[in-house]
């Protein structure tokens, strides 16, 4: 499986697994990606990026309010993920469509919690 925008897959992060979404095509010499992880919106809200809030429905695999947490996005080598994803340590999911890839890009520049490394690498890489 080819590693690009829209890609997503489930990694673990402590003890849950956590979707995360790329959100770039392959960039660069080491054809590195952005990827945002997408976590749940804690009861009661707090210290949680509404940025890009998302709902039951705006994936397959979000059953409940969440949010993407620019803070913990990361740069990546697409080479990397398609090895997690052969050797099962990454979970494919279905591709993101086209409205979830917009507001997660959206976010990734507007949000006060995105690492400023994270933005440069996203202008530059779209």
């Amino acid at each position: 499986m080819a590693v690009q925008r829209g890609t997503t897959f489930l990694m673990e992060s402590g003890k849950k697994h956590h979707l995360q979404v790329v959100l770039n095509d392959p960039y660069g010499i080491n054809g590195e990606v952005l990827i945002v992880p997408v976590c749940s919106v804690p009861a009661p809200p707090r210290d949680c990026d509404g940025s890009c809030l998302l709902a039951k429905g705006d994936h397959p695999f979000i059953g409940h309010d969440s949010y993407a947490a620019y803070n913990f996005s990361q740069v990546v080598k697409a080479a990397d993920i398609d090895a997690g994803l052969q050797s099962n340590a990454f979970i494919s999911k279905a591709p993101a469509d086209d409205d979830l890839l917009w507001r997660m890009s959206a976010g990734v520049l507007e949000s006060d919690f995105t690492p400023l490394s994270m933005k440069r690498f996203f202008e530059d890489a779209t």
